[in-house]
Order: structure tokens, then sequence, then C-alpha cells
């Protein structure tokens, strides 16, 4: 029912992700993202139980440095059980996401150049989309998330600027619903004063364009048209 980031050695810590063993995604960090609200009070996140059912992903970046650095980072899950178990189950989707063109995310010399991802939605039943979270590096300035409903009306879930060290989760209040022929569109806007395209990749040195919004009821949501 509520998550809570351990941030130990920030100097080196890039981000962190809990996965479920089938590769499920369950809730991450990135610097700045501190502070967590826990669910609703009828809504929770099924948890797998067992030997190795989570998997717990470290990424550091400490390619300047000239010294090993020691990092106890991790995470703290709060959980019910039995009879306090919640009705509604969430997730995390990660289709929110653009991927520039040809994995090209920041080119060359841009000044404040867009990239949009779209998400073609499709539910089995309402989505309830809960939160909106930015994950980008350092050459994201901007960041837009917005739905189209299937009668044209738009949904702005976030439009403000972005700086790698203060992201955060934004409480969408009241939820955001969609359903299948809404479109969600993820726009990033970096930019790059070196002479090299920014690729996509996990390192600080690449880039990245993500919203990863948590929903629910969990696994009613999937997407067609990607994120070019």
């Amino acid at each position: 029912i509520a998550f809570r980031p351990i941030t130990d050695n920030a100097k080196v810590l890039h981000h962190w992700i809990l996965y479920a063993q089938t590769g499920a995604f369950l809730t991450g960090w990135a610097p700045g993202d501190d502070e967590r609200q826990a669910f609703p009070a009828d809504i929770g996140m099924n948890m797998p139980t067992g030997k190795q059912s989570l998997r717990l992903d470290m990424h550091y970046f400490n390619t300047m440095g000239t010294q090993p650095e020691k990092d106890q980072s991790g995470v703290e899950v709060c959980i019910v059980k039995g009879e306090h178990l919640r009705k509604n189950a969430a997730a995390v989707t990660m289709s929110f996401a653009s991927f520039g063109n040809g994995f090209v995310m920041a080119p060359a010399g841009a000044k404040m150049a867009p990239i949009t991802g779209t998400c073609n939605v499709k539910t089995t039943a309402p989505v309830h989309l809960m939160t909106a979270s930015p994950h980008a590096h350092t050459y994201a300035r901007h960041m837009k998330f917005m739905v189209t409903k299937k009668d044209k009306t738009q949904i702005v879930m976030h439009d403000g600027a972005f700086q790698f060290g203060e992201q955060k989760s934004y409480a969408l209040e009241p939820d955001v619903v969609i359903e299948t022929g809404d479109v969600v569109t993820t726009t990033c806007t970096y930019t790059n004063d070196s002479t090299k395209n920014m690729t996509f990749g996990e390192s600080t040195t690449n880039e990245m364009c993500f919203n990863f919004a948590s929903y629910w009821p969990a696994g009613a949501l999937s997407c067609s048209g990607g994120g070019g």
C-alpha cells in the first residue's frame, strides 16, 4: 500500500527499479523522487511472494570518480494481508514514452527540440490514471503529457520544466479516466549544446523520455502506436 525510497549515496545513484521476477515494473526512484504518497484507501498493488520473486535493479554512475563508492540504497515496502487486502489492484505502465527519431533523442545543437510518443489506448475496462512521473536525463528541459479523448477534448496531465535532479511523481486529482480510442501523447523537449547526437540509453550520458504512470485496474491498459 506504500513504498518509501531509501537513498544512501546520492552522488553515484542514478536510479533504481523494483521489478517482479516476471518483469513487471512495480516502482522506481530517480534523483529528487524522495516524497511518496501511499495508495488511496481502496487501492493497493499485488506484490509477488516467494523466493526470488522480486528484483531490485540498481543503476550507478561513477565514471568520473577516482575511488570506489559504497551504497546501501533500497526501498521499504508497506504491505497488508488477508482481510486487509484492498479491492482495486494498481499497476504502473511503461508504455507512455518516446524513443526519438531512430533512437536519437537530443540532436546535436538542439535548442528546446521536442520529441513525441503516442499511445493509442486499448482497455478492457475504464482505466484510472493516478500519477504522472516524468523521467529523462540531463539534456531534457520540459515534459508534457496529454490525453486526447475520443470526442477530441484534451486533458493535460503534466506540463512543466524538467531538471534531472528534481524528478518526482505528480498526483492526478481527480484521476484521469481513459478508454479504448483515447490517445496519450508523451512529449520531452531537449537542449543539446554538444556536437554529438544523444541517443536512447540507460547511462546518464544517454537520454530517455518516459511517463511512468500508475493506474488501476491492473492489467486493463495496453497501447498500440508506440513511442516514435
